[in-house]
């Protein structure tokens, strides 16, 4: 994932983000993608995450909710 430097429009856009990525660094959940790292470019910012297979969450949240037959009844 990169990060374009000009999308961060103030100082309190940049301190979000760097908090963000604080966050992101320092957190260990299995259930989380982990930030394994951080590059500074020019221009942009590179965020590394580790490999999650499997597809992306919006994949598996629509095989999920919407592949499965779905009972509506009514009462009156």
């Amino acid at each position: 994932m990169y990060l374009l430097y000009n999308d961060l429009t103030s100082a309190h856009d940049a301190q979000k983000v760097f908090t963000e990525i604080h966050c992101l660094e320092t957190l260990n959940h299995k259930h989380v993608i982990k930030l394994l790292g951080v590059k500074n470019a020019d221009t942009h910012m590179v965020l590394v995450f580790e490999y999650a297979g499997g597809g992306d969450l919006k994949q598996v949240i629509y095989i999920y909710f919407f592949s499965r037959p779905v009972i509506v009844t009514f009462s009156f």
